[in-house]
């Protein structure tokens, strides 16, 4: 790629997402994206990423939780059971002006790859489940997006105020 004279990020994880370019976090926001009936809405987030771009290839990397759009199992508010529940997905469109004015698109695809994540489990009631694995990584599946209207998330963003030790902890193996 040639240098970036501007640079947005718009992108969501479903379940909760977290994104970071060339190894930089693009945000300290987390819990993205918040909670709607992803069958009607789905809201987004944009992110100036001008300054994580560099000349030559680039790294984008989603790591996704479940949230409630992919939660696992019985709990007591039933997401497992609603009716756009399934598997995580990532959509994202990263669009830049090279140094020549041209706008150029890059966006999420079956071009792309994808491995397992750490996070196995993570709702905002009960919190994190960590499995650390090494990661395979495979193409990406192309799928059909949520049935809901992709807009713009409107509300401030959730940030971290503390983190908490972990409650239990065991190694596996």
């Amino acid at each position: 790629m040639d240098e970036a004279r501007e640079a947005r990020l718009f992108a969501v994880g479903l379940g909760y997402g977290e994104f970071s370019l060339n190894g930089t976090v693009v945000t300290e926001d987390v819990l993205e994206p918040a909670q709607t009936d992803y069958g009607r809405t789905v809201l987004y987030r944009s992110y100036d990423v001008t300054n994580l771009l560099r000349r030559g290839e680039n790294t984008l990397v989603a790591e996704l939780g479940r949230g409630f759009y992919a939660a696992r199992g019985a709990n007591p508010w039933a997401w497992q059971l609603s009716p756009w529940h399934r598997e995580p997905v990532v959509i994202a469109q990263l669009e830049y002006v090279d140094g020549a004015g041209r706008r150029i698109v890059v966006a999420t695809d079956d071009s792309r790859e994808t491995a397992d994540s750490a996070m196995v489990g993570d709702i905002l009631y009960t919190g994190e489940t960590i499995v650390r694995t090494g990661k395979q990584w495979v193409r990406a599946a192309e799928v059909t997006p949520p049935g809901g209207k992709l807009i713009p998330a409107r509300a401030a963003p959730v940030r971290r105020a503390e983190v908490l030790p972990a409650v239990f902890a065991r190694a596996l193996g």
